[in-house]
């Protein structure tokens, strides 16, 4: 499975050309942080154009398991796999057996399909799923591109290149949003609202038809719209812009009532924590309680020096480095961030605390200890990013 759909379709789709560039899970030289950059970048553009942003969050319910797996399997024939796979692929899950395992062991009775009642999904842990996974949501982008009348739209000065798009997803984790940059009026609050819920409803009944279905409960939208006082412009708090996003799940004729954030609220996407204004308080602080929780476990720890080289470099490094392509956290906070952590790695490196930072973080080639400074790895991480975002 993972040969066949993992490696040799999605690599062939790769080079085809044939995923487009919304969705950035199951894909080669893609990361979730790809789409945190994205997300972040679009709220970079907001602020520098002063364009209205709508925006909603939304995650998929169950993705694997609730996949048709007839249109799995059509959506992989898209992508040039071989009907005979296809075939064995679809007749396995069909003739599978579930059995129950408890703490008093495996069940001796079993659930199967059946003609009146198909099991759906391609199963947790299948090599193969990922990748059916991606071929299936890349026709659904593609779909809500053209049934979707709005979108986000941003251009380059010279109005020259264009990035138009109605949403950006990593696995199933997605984000879909309306803006008018190149809009001759801004659009009003009702405007943006009302393309963001068709947008919105779209998706969701895109989604189930699918077989999938939205987990409208950890849904939640933004609302970035501007006004000038004084001829200074200000995001409007949801005090001052009342408006409501709602939507249907399935065949359900109830709307649900998507909870609205502030702009200066951050939450939490996919391991980072922005918010539209740009602030990354909340990021900030989740760090400072991730660094000063190493530093607490270290100071009790029985660690060797080379034990907590090993450390610095396996667990405390990629751990405090995951967020900082897409942060712009002040060195000042970062220094108060890793101040704990730092202290308590030299103390079990036989060092004294107050050792100096200089040669604490500088190279080993100029006879520093090469440990982690966070304000500069955040610029570094920032250009490699960039880099590695140009090459992919």
């Amino acid at each position: 499975m993972k040969l066949l759909w993992g490696c040799r379709m999605v690599y062939q789709g790769e080079t085809n050309g044939c995923f487009g560039h919304q969705q950035y899970g199951s894909r080669p030289r893609h990361q979730a942080i790809d789409a945190v950059h994205r997300k972040t970048m679009t709220y970079d553009l907001s602020r520098i154009l002063r364009t209205n942003l709508g925006l909603l969050d939304n995650d998929a319910s169950g993705c694997f398991d609730r996949i048709v797996v007839s249109l799995g399997m059509i959506a992989s024939r898209r992508l040039r796999m071989k009907k005979k796979a296809c075939r064995m692929h679809a007749r396995a899950l069909a003739g599978m057996k579930y059995f129950i395992k408890t703490a008093h062991g495996i069940s001796e009775a079993f659930y199967k399909a059946v003609r009146d009642l198909i099991l759906f999904g391609t199963g947790q842990g299948s090599g193969a799923s990922p990748a059916v996974w991606l071929a299936l949501v890349v026709c659904l982008l593609s779909a809500l591109s053209a049934i979707a009348p709005w979108s986000m739209i941003f251009a380059d000065p010279w109005e020259d290149l264009f990035d138009e798009r109605n949403a950006d997803s990593y696995v199933d984790d997605t984000t879909v949003g309306v803006n008018d940059a190149m809009e001759d009026e801004p659009r009003s609050i009702p405007e943006i609202v009302a393309a963001l819920q068709d947008v919105s409803q779209k998706w969701e009944q895109l989604l189930y038809s699918s077989g999938g279905a939205l987990e409208l409960q950890k849904c939640f939208w933004y609302l970035v719209h501007w006004e000038w006082v004084g001829g200074r412009p200000y995001m409007k708090p949801s005090i001052s812009s009342h408006a409501t996003l709602a939507l249907t799940s399935g065949h359900v004729p109830t709307y649900t009532v998507i909870p609205r954030k502030e702009p200066w609220e951050a939450m939490r996407t996919l391991g980072v924590r922005p918010a539209p204004d740009g602030n990354y308080k909340k990021e900030a602080r989740y760090l400072k309680d991730k660094a000063d929780t190493f530093a607490s476990r270290l100071a009790i720890s029985i660690l060797t020096p080379m034990d907590t080289f090993i450390f610095h470099r396996s667990t405390y490094t990629p751990s405090m480095t995951y967020s900082l392509p897409v942060t712009t956290i002040s060195r000042s906070q970062l220094n108060k961030i890793q101040s704990r952590s730092i202290s308590a790695i030299l103390n079990k490196l036989g060092v004294n605390r107050h050792f100096p930072r200089k040669v604490a973080f500088g190279p080993k080639e100029l006879c520093g200890m090469s440990l982690l400074d966070l304000s500069v790895e955040q610029g570094v991480r920032q250009l490699q990013h960039f880099r590695d975002h140009i090459y992919a």
